[in-house]
């Protein structure tokens, strides 16, 4: 978000209604339920609590985190290069921000993947 910030384009202009075809629609549909693919193994936590009875309240905390997150940050990312943002955002950066931005995040992704 902070790379797509620094690097603003200038005179963005944003439409609030726009048409998009169905395959499009449908990508962005299932690209937002592939995001929470993973939460199945929920379920497989509520074991490992000392007391399952708390486990509604940590999957809703959890929940209102993860949803909330995902809203800043692609408000954030719309918001600052428009609607023909590329995936992963990083790329739609200059080639400076995103040469810093991946010197980062990969190290710390390829430590998890070991």
């Amino acid at each position: 978000m902070v790379g797509v910030g620094v690097d603003r384009l200038p005179n963005l202009h944003l439409d609030a209604t726009t048409t998009i075809s169905f395959p499009a629609a449908f990508l962005s549909v299932t690209n937002i339920i592939f995001a929470y693919a993973g939460h199945v193994a929920f379920f497989s936590f509520i074991s490992e609590f000392r007391d399952p009875s708390e486990f509604p309240k940590a999957l809703f905390l959890l929940q209102a985190t993860d949803i909330s997150m995902y809203l800043v940050v692609a408000v954030v990312i719309y918001r600052y290069r428009g609607a023909d943002v590329t995936s992963p955002a990083l790329s739609s950066t200059s080639n400076t921000v995103m040469k810093i931005a991946y010197g980062i995040a990969l190290p710390t992704v390829s430590q998890v993947c070991i």
